[in-house]
């Protein structure tokens, strides 16, 4: 990655990835993720839960991620959105933000979960923008509901959620859990969309870039 990368700006979005980065000799800088570029979704009805939950990679070194897919118990996970929807009411709509492995897990929820419904791709962000409450262990589905202003609780045992979760002027819209036992004592209550401030870093990288592979008169 070093060889790679020398003399490349390198940029990246959380404390952890500039940490690796540091290991193999780079020097990073931090900003925001690139979604926080594009138009925000604007808030909408505010009712019900928006589930996105998928499995995740397990531990191991040499096969690949897909092959160490593991997911939570449907149980725990059921138990505790039943805990949410009796605090919130409203509708429970799943939507699957990795394709066909989320949309296997939430098919599974919904089975155990009357009246749960499952929302095409088409449909995730309406259905991320519509909740009063965001579940999930998704980094983009927690980075858009915090961007439309919506509640969100993050499974922090994913490190791109943890990272997000400890974000400066992020903390009154995400409550990270650890156990779905925990799911559902508390709700964060957001003051609105948030707009984090980015250290410009990202927009120095590509102006480098560009010129780079672009040199005027070029």
């Amino acid at each position: 990655m070093r060889r790679a990368l020398v003399g490349a700006p390198v940029v990246v979005r959380d404390e952890l990835s500039a940490a690796v980065m540091r290991d193999v000799g780079l020097h990073p800088e931090i900003d925001l993720d690139l979604v926080w570029e594009l138009d925000h979704p604007e808030s909408g009805a505010g009712e019900g839960l928006t589930v996105a939950l998928g499995p995740v990679a397990g531990a191991g070194l040499w096969r690949p991620g897909r092959r160490r897919l593991v997911s939570d118990d449907t149980v725990s996970v059921v138990a505790a959105l039943e805990r949410l929807q009796d605090a919130v009411g409203g509708p429970v709509r799943l939507v699957a933000f990795r394709g066909a492995r989320d949309v296997r897990f939430a098919r599974l929820i919904a089975a155990a979960l009357p009246n749960a419904e499952l929302v095409d791709a088409g449909g995730a962000v309406s259905a991320v923008r519509d909740a009063a409450v965001v579940v999930t262990s998704r980094y983009h589905a927690a980075l858009l509901a915090v961007a439309a202003g919506v509640s969100v609780l993050a499974d922090v045992r994913q490190a791109k959620l943890a990272s997000l979760a400890a974000t400066d002027d992020l903390e009154s819209h995400i409550i990270g859990f650890e156990s779905w036992d925990e799911v559902g004592a508390l709700l964060p209550s957001p003051p609105g969309p948030a707009r984090p401030s980015s250290s410009g870093a990202t927009d120095t990288a590509i102006k480098d870039l560009v010129s780079a592979c672009c040199p005027k008169g070029a």
